[in-house]
């Protein structure tokens, strides 16, 4: 049971790291400095439509 739990641990560590490092990657290709522009005027045209 605890062999089993701790697998069960590992596994959901590593999906977390997994999912974190592509989001982190992510962010920083639209958090560049031409990206930032980008993401904001997409905010505003977002906001301005609702």
């Amino acid at each position: 049971m605890s062999k089993k739990s701790t697998f069960f641990k590992m596994s959901i560590i590593l999906v977390f790291m997994w999912v974190y490092s592509v989001l982190y990657t992510d962010f920083n290709v639209s958090f560049s400095y031409e990206g930032k522009k980008d993401w904001i005027k997409w905010l505003n045209e977002h906001y301005k439509e609702q």
